[in-house]
């Protein structure tokens, strides 16, 4: 996170308590520092992802003058970013906006004392979607209708809400 004041960035212990502060998720920090001669890039693996099943797509890697490089998990590395998505938004919204994820958002809610609510709901399901998905929705030629796609995913959460 920028710091304005101090022109520079905030250590990652800070930001993680501004998000909880703000009720935000922060982006989970894998670790903190490491020497750059104790660095590999070509040996690093790219740990599991904090917010779904699977690898994340990748890491960002920064360096204390505050360059940034991205290390991509090679699943995401092998796909085509040129296709342009064929599917509807309302495919496309069936096809991402799981029962799981809905319920992992409501419990999480729940955990943290919140209503449950469809409107808490969708929101945290949109944002999940555009952090998780991103590469596949919005990245180049690919980038779909995103007020089309919103109002599905607000029909299938609502779907997924009452059942």
């Amino acid at each position: 996170m920028w710091n304005a004041d101090e022109k520079g960035f905030l250590p990652p212990d800070a930001v993680e308590q501004i998000y909880d502060r703000l009720g935000l998720r922060s982006v989970n920090t894998l670790r903190k520092e490491v020497r750059a001669a104790d660095f590999d890039p070509e040996s690093y693996e790219v740990p599991d992802s904090a917010w779904y099943d699977g690898p994340a797509a990748g890491v960002v890697v920064r360096n204390k003058t505050g360059q940034r490089a991205t290390i991509l998990h090679p699943d995401f590395r092998a796909e085509d970013d040129a296709a342009p998505v064929e599917a509807s938004a309302d495919e496309l919204a069936r096809r991402y906006t799981t029962r799981q994820r809905v319920e992992n958002i409501a419990r999480e809610l729940e955990d943290r004392g919140r209503p449950v609510t469809f409107d808490a709901v969708y929101d945290r399901t949109v944002e999940t979607l555009a952090r998780e998905e991103h590469h596949r929705l919005f990245d180049g030629d690919r980038s779909i209708d995103v007020s089309a796609f919103r109002s599905a995913v607000a029909a299938r959460t609502q779907e997924l809400l009452e059942n």
